[in-house]
């Protein structure tokens, strides 16, 4: 049976071993793990992965200038008209479904279309 341990970038280091690294000062194995795993096993990335520019402060300026305007904030996105436009048609669709049947109901009618 091996002992515990992880494959850092100075090599396999096994849990007794982490004891007497200087930069450990607990006894128990566990700690030290615990304690020394942050340090010894993240590899060393500089955004490896992503390069881009950070578009946060462009799209703050632009909804903050829009809200002082007074403008809603629903209505401030570039995709805002192709959101709110079915959704308008949907509310007051069934909105004016719902009033058109409820009148029908008090003249007596059971049903939207017929007798």
């Amino acid at each position: 049976m091996s002992t515990p341990g992880f494959q850092s970038r100075y090599g396999l280091i096994s849990l007794p071993e982490l004891r007497h690294l200087p930069f450990t000062n607990s006894t128990t194995p566990r700690e030290t793990y615990h304690r020394s795993l942050p340090e010894l096993s993240l590899p060393d990335f500089t955004m490896a992965l992503v390069d881009a520019k950070n578009p946060v402060p462009q799209n703050q300026r632009f909804y903050q200038n829009a809200y002082k305007n007074h403008t809603r904030l629903w209505k401030i996105g570039p995709r805002s008209r192709f959101l709110m436009t079915p959704y308008l048609f949907l509310l007051w669709g069934t909105l004016g479904a719902s009033f058109y049947g409820a009148g029908r109901k008090v003249l007596g009618y059971n049903s939207y279309f017929g007798n």
